[in-house]
């Protein structure tokens, strides 16, 4: 199920002078976004961490060769700053997409332009979310199961989180894999182990991991993820 995330950065950042010969032009550039968020329950990205401000992008400029005319934060771009007649490309970035956890979102986005001379040229420039999201999320029934759980997800990336006590952070990834384990303890003080990769993740996905447990014929344990529900065998696991 798909719900809309719009994910508003419009901003008019600087202006370049243009020059009186007319062999360059100015430039105005405006973030945009309207990131299609595929979730199963409706949420926001600010739901996780703190939206970016546009001044805190990263904008290069490059020329038709592909040379690098300028690099900076949007914040820094000069209006003094003279933009000869071409074209060029400019890449918008936010984060880095390999730096993952709690709180790291990526954006990016790239777009050519035409500079005219004596005139403006208006670029907006779409930047969409490069992560994934994994949160998890745990009923009732299954806290009351197990009194205790730690989770360790290791990402396609190596990079390793643990989650203790039921109270996880939603974390941005790389939209790759992840390695699941889970170290369960129940009211007896057994401790129940299980283990689950999941593969072939989306970028601008929140992924939920809703974990529940049941005692109807015997307890059971689900692991829903993104609709697909796995039966998770325990073993023999005793509630006293």
């Amino acid at each position: 199920m798909k719900k809309k995330l719009l994910f508003a950065l419009a901003c008019i950042l600087a202006s370049v002078s243009c020059s009186k010969d007319g062999n360059a032009g100015s430039v105005q550039f405006t973030l945009t976004s309207d990131i299609a968020v595929q979730e199963i329950v409706k949420s926001r990205v600010s739901d996780f961490t703190e939206l970016p401000s546009p001044n805190d992008f990263v904008l290069t400029i490059k020329d038709s060769n592909g040379e690098k005319v300028w690099e900076g934060k949007l914040s820094q771009w000069s209006a003094a700053t003279a933009i000869s007649v071409g074209t060029y490309s400019v890449t918008a970035t936010y984060g880095d997409v390999t730096v993952e956890g709690a709180g790291k979102p990526c954006y990016e986005g790239s777009t050519n332009f035409s500079v005219a001379g004596s005139s403006t040229s208006n670029v907006k420039i779409p930047v969409d979310l490069k992560n994934c999201i994994v949160k998890l999320v745990f009923s009732d029934a299954f806290k009351n199961y197990f009194t205790s759980g730690k989770f360790t997800i290791t990402t396609g990336n190596s990079s390793k989180f643990v989650v203790d006590n039921y109270s996880p952070d939603a974390l941005f990834m790389e939209p790759y894999q992840f390695n699941l384990k889970a170290e369960l303890t129940n009211q007896g003080k057994a401790v129940q182990n299980f283990e689950k990769n999941y593969n072939d993740l989306a970028a601008a996905t929140l992924y939920t991991l809703k974990f529940d447990a049941s005692n109807i014929g015997g307890l059971v344990v689900t692991v829903t993820f993104n609709d697909n529900v796995t039966t998770v065998d325990l073993g023999d696991v005793e509630i006293n």
